[in-house]
């Protein structure tokens, strides 16, 4: 069998012409599967960054999951803390104190980062080193969902400032 298709290969490439013809053939299946591939490529792209799900038979790539957050209703606010401190370890000692009052729990440290999570968000709150009068400033962030509730969490951190930062 194998010597019979060597044979009707040899035979069909035996004249210039049916070499042309097969050569031909081939470069323009090369350059449709270059394309077919850069194709799908680009569709990947395109469903995979607007959270569409990519099916290839059974194999079911991406898409939206039920995990995501919805990020569209997401809060944000800062304000910087107008009280100095000697050290950054007192800033700090004052922030944990001040969120674990505000949250009733105990916060979390990293560094000069102290955060804690509220009923519907999360508080943080940083320490920004010494400056070269030997001060420390503090600065107090928020997330949640609900802008009223993160603004009143930052404004009872900040009320509970003044009793514990050195003026």
């Amino acid at each position: 069998m194998r010597v019979m298709i060597k044979e009707i290969i040899a035979a069909l490439l035996e004249t210039d012409w049916s070499r042309a013809f097969f050569r031909g053939a081939f470069q323009i299946l090369t350059v449709l599967v270059i394309l077919a591939i850069a194709l799908l490529v680009i569709v990947g792209g395109i469903r995979a960054y607007s959270g569409a799900p990519i099916e290839f038979w059974v194999l079911k790539i991406g898409g939206a999951t039920t995990k995501t957050p919805d990020i569209h209703k997401v809060a944000f606010v800062s304000r910087a803390v107008v009280f100095l401190w000697e050290t950054d370890d007192a800033c700090v000692d004052d922030m944990k104190a001040a969120i674990g009052d505000v949250t009733g729990t105990r916060p979390l440290q990293n560094g000069t980062l102290v955060w804690a999570d509220t009923a519907n968000g999360r508080l943080l709150a940083g320490c920004a080193g010494q400056d070269w009068a030997g001060h420390t400033f503090g600065e107090v962030f928020a997330f949640g969902n609900d802008n009223k509730e993160i603004n009143q969490a930052v404004d009872k951190v900040m009320g509970v400032m003044p009793r514990m930062a050195n003026p």
